[in-house]
């Protein structure tokens, strides 16, 4: 079980986000729950989870859905279950994507993403990346979607087949609330990046 301690698993870097995306774009095999790895990060003493940060420029829209309200809350009091070791890292992992994207995600987003994690604590679902992925694809659907993705979302599928990995995401409801998930200046780079490139992946990390 968690001992109290942080374990900064991952830190704000392209490689790091782009490892996300992996994730998210269904590159990893989900129903799989890997196998124990030692953290390669000394463990630090704990400091409170910062609330996430307000994202400048965003008004909300004519509904009055606002993607800069909400905070992120305590990504570490996400635990594995009462004796399940072999996924104590795991859990670690999913603490460590909590926080990351956190950071990553507008607030609204990175509220819901870390609610739906918390809400896995202390069973096998904070231990599964499968579970871990259906928080981030329902908090992203929970964002407050932006005019200016409908276009882009509708000539980046058009012009990019699926592959076997990214068919399950190959949506454009879902690119739609994928791309409002991110804040206004980086998702007008991804955006920028998309027109000529199908590896959104490779966009977003080297956004972050």
């Amino acid at each position: 079980m968690h001992d109290g301690r942080e374990v900064n698993v991952f830190r704000k870097s392209p490689g790091a986000v782009a490892l996300v995306f992996v994730l998210l774009t269904g590159a990893l095999q989900c129903d799989a729950v890997p196998e124990p790895v030692a953290p390669t990060v000394a463990p630090a003493e704990r400091s409170p989870a910062p609330d996430a940060s307000p994202v400048p420029a965003v008004a909300p829209d004519e509904s009055g859905c606002d993607n800069s309200e909400g905070t992120r809350g305590d990504c570490f009091s996400i635990v594995s279950p009462e004796g399940g070791a072999r996924c104590n890292v795991t859990a670690y992992w999913t603490q460590g994507i909590c926080q990351l994207l956190g950071e990553v995600f507008v607030p609204r987003v990175a509220e819901a993403f870390a609610d739906c994690l918390r809400g896995n604590s202390g069973t096998v679902a904070a231990c599964q990346s499968e579970a871990t992925l259906d928080c981030a694809l329902s908090a992203m659907k929970k964002s407050c979607v932006q005019d200016e993705t409908d276009a882009a979302c509708r000539e980046y599928l058009k012009r990019c087949p699926p592959t076997p990995q990214t068919e399950r995401f190959h949506d454009q409801e879902l690119c739609r609330s994928a791309l409002s998930s991110l804040p206004v200046t980086a998702r007008a780079d991804v955006l920028e990046c998309i027109a000529g490139d199908c590896d959104l992946r490779l966009c977003v990390s080297q956004v972050y």
